[in-house]
């Protein structure tokens, strides 16, 4: 009789380890393809944060042009706004500075249906250089 008892808790301890390890290695994994999402949704949105600035090179905009396009206004001011081929969005803004430079920044966003699930910015500086003949 002590026997069977013994047996039974062996195997019970052994069917816990069991699931334990089951249960771990499925948590392992659920956690695993979340951040790998997470990593995969914060790249895309670098990505239409880096084609908003490329755009905004594409344009080959100056001081003179973009102090036009702010109207007067001080502080920063957007320049344009589009999306990418996967639907992910980007928005460039402009501040002005003093000596012909200005600063630009582009931020991404990657987009779920109407959800925004990751974005991330990008920035640089530019100096209008002219030369006279």
């Amino acid at each position: 009789m002590i026997y069977r008892g013994f047996a039974l808790v062996a195997v019970l301890v052994a069917c816990l380890m069991i699931t334990t390890s089951a249960t771990l290695v499925y948590a392992m994994t659920e956690l695993n393809a979340q951040i790998t999402y997470n990593q995969v949704a914060h790249t895309k949105a670098k990505l239409a944060a880096t084609s908003g600035l490329n755009h905004f090179i594409s344009l080959g905009l100056h001081y003179e042009d973009l102090r036009e396009l702010s109207q007067g206004r001080d502080g920063e001011f957007i320049v344009l706004e589009s999306r990418t081929i996967d639907n992910d969005y980007y928005r460039v803004s402009a501040v002005l500075g003093d000596d012909d430079i200005f600063y630009v920044y582009s931020k991404g966003e990657h987009v779920t249906g109407e959800r925004i699930v990751a974005s991330a910015e990008t920035a640089a500086s530019f100096q209008s250089l002219w030369m006279q003949k």
